[in-house]
C-alpha cells in the first residue's frame, strides 16, 4: 500500500510478503493424492462404494456396478440392505461394525439386479467425516470359487466313497471266502462221513441195510438238502444283481404258503426246542409261490438259528387294502441301532451273539429276500428294541399288484 512522508509527499509502497511455497506444495500433494486416490478407486477391480449405517450409497466405482448388474446412477440410488439374500447377514454386520468398527472377509449371499444370489467376500471400515461416519465397502465376487470348492468337496466325497466302497467289497470278498468255506463244509462233513464209513463196511461185506437205518439216512438227505440250499442262494444272488431272476406269478393262499415254509423247518425248530406261533391271514396273493416259500424260510430259519432254546416265534398278519403286512416276532439276539445299518450286507459279520453263543453266519438269507420282496413290488423292514432282546422283521406285499403278468422279468 502507499505511504507519505509528513509533508504528505508519496514515499513508497509498503506491505507484508509472506512465502506460500509450503502451502502451494501441501495443495499440489493434496490435490495428486486425491487423483490416485481417485485412479484406485475407479480402476479396482474389487467392486467399492461408500455407504452410510443404513446402507445408502454415497459413491460406488464401476465394478461394484459391474458386479451386481447395475449402472452406477443406479446403483447409488438402490438401499443395499435389499441385497442381501439372508437378513440376518446384514444384522450380523451391523453388529460387527458397531463392536469392532470393521467387518473382514464376511461370506454371505447377495442378489444381483435380475435376482440371482452369488456369494461375495464382503469387507467394511469406518471412516469418520466432518459431522457423520460413512463406510468404505469392498465386494469380492467369490461364487465361481465357492462352486469349485462344492465341486472339489463333492469329487473328494466321491473319491473317499469309492475307497470305502473298495474296503468294504475287499472285506466282503475276505469272508465271503471265511463264511463259503464254512457253510459249504459244515454239510459236507456228514455227507462224506456217511460215505466213508458205508464204503468201509461194504469192504467189509456188511449190506446196505444193515449199516443204515431211516435215520441216518435221514441226516445224509438233510445234509445234502441244506448244501443245494446254500448253493442255490449264492446263484440266485448272482441272478439277482444281474437282473437276470425272473418271477412265475400265479395266485396262492397265504396260508398255503406259510404251511409249506413251516414244514421245512420244522427240524430245525424241534432240534432247539422253538415253538412256532402261525397265526397268519388266509388271503390270497399273486406271488412266485416258490420264492415267497424261500423267502419265508430264510426269515424263519434266522428267527429259529438266533433264538435261544425253548423260546417262542411269532408269525402274524394285517391287511391294509391291497397291501399284506406279515411280522416274524422272535425272542433271539436282537440289534444295536450300529448292527440294524448292516443287517442288509452279506458276509459283513464273522459271527453273531446270542446269549453268549457266537452263531457263525453269511446273511444271505436276509439280504436274498430283501431283493426277492423287493422284485416283487414289496418292502422289509426289522426293528429291535436292543441285544439279547429279540426283533421283528415286517414283510409288505401288494396281493394283486403282479396279476397282470404271469411272468416277471
Amino acid at each position: 500500500m502507499p505511504f507519505y512522508d509528513t509533508n504528505g509527499k508519496f514515499r513508497g509502497y509498503r506491505g507484508i510478503s509472506r512465502d506460500v511455497t509450503e502451502r502451494k506444495k501441501a495443495e499440489e500433494a493434496l490435490k495428486a493424492s486425491e487423483e490416485k486416490y481417485r485412479t484406485l478407486f475407479e480402476s479396482n477391480i474389487v467392486g467399492v462404494f461408500l455407504s452410510d449405517y443404513e446402507g445408502n450409497v454415497h459413491e460406488c466405482n464401476q465394478a461394484i456396478a459391474a458386479i451386481l448388474g447395475y449402472s452406477r446412477e443406479d446403483f447409488v440410488h438402490i438401499p443395499t440392505p435389499m441385497l442381501y439374500v439372508n437378513p440376518k447377514d446384514r444384522q450380523l454386520v451391523l453388529s460387527m461394525l458397531d463392536e469392532n468398527g470393521e467387518v473382514e472377509n464376511f461370506e454371505t449371499l447377495w442378489r444381483k439386479k435380475d435376482g440371482t444370489s452369488f456369494w461375495v467376500l464382503f469387507s467394511a471400515k469406518k471412516i469418520p467425516l466432518q459431522d457423520t461416519d460413512r463406510f468404505l465397502v469392498t465386494l469380492i465376487d467369490i461364487d465361481q470359487m465357492k462352486q469349485a470348492m462344492q465341486i472339489l468337496k463333492d469329487n473328494q466325497e466321491s473319491i473317499l466313497k469309492l475307497y470305502e466302497d473298495a474296503l468294504s467289497i475287499s472285506e466282503m470278498k475276505t469272508n465271503l471266502i471265511t463264511f463259503a468255506s464254512h457253510e459249504l463244509k459244515t454239510p459236507l462233513v456228514p455227507i462224506i462221513g456217511w460215505a466213508e464209513f458205508i464204503l468201509h463196511a461194504i469192504e467189509k461185506g456188511k449190506k446196505l441195510g444193515e449199516i443204515l437205518g431211516k435215520e441216518e439216512i435221514t441226516s445224509i438227505l438233510n445234509s445234502a438238502r441244506r448244501l443245494t440250499t446254500i448253493i442255490n442262494n449264492f446263484l440266485d444272488i448272482g441272478r439277482l444283481e444281474s437282473k437276470r431272476l425272473e418271477l412265475k406269478v400265479q395266485l396262492h393262499k397265504s396260508t398255503i404258503l406259510m404251511k409249506n415254509a413251516l414244514e421245512s423247518v420244522t427240524q430245525l425248530a424241534l432240534s432247539r426246542n422253538i415253538t412256532i406261533n402261525n397265526d397268519i391271514q388266509d388271503v390270497d396273493m399273486w406271488v412266485d409261490g416258490f420264492r415267497m416259500e424261500q423267502i419265508f424260510i430264510n426269515i424263519l430259519s434266522n428267527a429259529i438259528k438266533y433264538s435261544p432254546e425253548g423260546n417262542h416265534v411269532w408269525v402274524t398278519s394285517e391287511v391294509t387294502g391291497d397291501l399284506l403286512s406279515i411280522y416274524f416276532k422272535d425272542q433271539g439276539r436282537g440289534f444295536t441301532p450300529e448292527q440294524l445299518k448292516e443287517v442288509w450286507r452279506p458276509f459283513s459279520a464273522k459271527g453273531w451273539q446270542s446269549k453268549g453263543d457266537i452263531l457263525p453266519g453269511t446273511g444271505i438269507g436276509l439280504f436274498l429276500s430283501k431283493g426277492l420282496i423287493e422284485r416283487h413290488n414289496g418292502k422289509i423292514e426289522i426293528t429291535s428294541p436292543g441285544p439279547d432282546l429279540g426283533s421283528t422283521i415286517k414283510v409288505t406285499l401288494p396281493m394283486t399288484a403282479l396279476k397282470t403278468s404271469e411272468t416277471q422279468s
